[in-house]
């Protein structure tokens, strides 16, 4: 059950930061007036090994805030969750980068 409601959660927030998003930027404008109060909050990624593969190739769906929103999860299940944006979700995100990405969101949960 707990597997259930974590996908439809995380379906629901990718399907919505995709349609939130407006680039590949680092940071999310904050002046935006048509957007809730809550997303009108600077909001940065953590910079680090990997952060460019995940603003290059996740970021064209979500924003930083989606990463932030994350539970700590396992190697286990994010390598799940990006083999998921790519098959399911269509990402073009080749073995190499969706491993860089995986070790990047390891990382920046610590």
């Amino acid at each position: 059950m707990k597997r259930i409601l974590f996908f439809l959660f995380t379906g629901s927030i990718f399907l919505n930061a995709c349609h939130q998003n407006d680039s590949n930027s680092i940071k999310e404008n904050k002046d935006d007036a048509s957007l809730p109060d809550a997303n009108r909050v600077e909001l940065t990624i953590d910079k680090g090994p990997g952060a460019d593969a995940f603003i290059a190739n996740c970021q064209t769906c979500h924003t930083a805030r989606y990463v932030t929103m994350q539970p700590k999860l396992s190697r286990k299940a994010w390598e799940k969750t990006v083999d998921k944006m790519i098959h399911v979700y269509g990402a073009q995100i080749d073995s190499l980068t969706a491993s860089t990405i995986v070790n990047y969101l390891i990382e920046r949960q610590r």
